[in-house]
This record gives structure tokens, C-alpha cells and sequence, in this order.
């Protein structure tokens, strides 16, 4: 018995759906993982002048420098601290107080 064997059209045909169905995942696959661009400013793109500043420069040759054991402690100023208001407490009324008495009397008492 012969055995009927596949059109070429029809294997190429299944190859190409396999394919194309790949294709999708894995274009999918890279939207999914993929980072977004990052957006810069204009202004940090703007490129940077060569040219050095003389005047910074020699503004620097005068400033005062100081050493590490010439400064002072430093202060870092510190925001206020909010004042803490005491939370309102419930304070027991006479209607809500329970009062627990001995309930022992002479006739709860068993006699010999």
C-alpha cells in the first residue's frame, strides 16, 4: 500500500502559520520586557563650552579655606517638632462603673 504523501503547498504552508505564530510571541514577549526610553530634558543636552572661565578661576585663588580642626561644630537647622496633643480619654460615669459585691449570705451557707 502506498502511502499518500502531503502536498509541498500544504507543509509550507503550516511552516509559515508556525512562523507567524512566533513571530507574534515573541514580539510581544519583547514589548513586555523592553524599558521604556528615558526622557532628558533639553536643557542637560545642551553640550558644554570648552573654554574655561578665567574670572571663576581666580575667584577660586581668593576664597578662604579652612582646615578641619579650625570650623566649629555644624549645625543643621531642623524643622520644628509639631506639639503632641493627648488624645481624649473616656472617663467612667456612675452609670458604667460595675460594682461587685459579695453575694455570700447566711442562707447560701450549708448548715451542718
Amino acid at each position: 500500500m502506498k502511502k499518500a504523501k502531503t502536498p509541498s503547498l500544504v507543509t509550507t504552508a503550516i511552516i509559515t502559520t508556525i512562523t507567524i505564530f512566533t513571530w507574534i510571541a515573541f514580539g510581544i514577549y519583547r514589548v513586555l520586557t523592553s524599558t521604556p526610553p528615558v526622557n532628558v530634558p533639553p536643557e542637560i543636552l545642551t553640550p558644554l563650552s570648552p573654554e574655561l572661565d578665567s574670572q571663576a578661576m581666580s575667584r577660586l585663588a581668593e576664597r578662604l579655606y579652612f582646615e578641619e580642626g579650625q570650623t566649629g561644630p555644624v549645625l543643621i537647622p531642623q524643622a520644628p517638632e509639631e506639639e503632641v496633643l493627648p488624645s481624649p480619654s473616656a472617663t467612667p460615669s456612675a452609670s458604667s462603673a460595675v460594682s461587685i459585691t459579695p453575694s455570700a449570705s447566711p442562707s447560701a451557707t450549708p448548715t451542718p
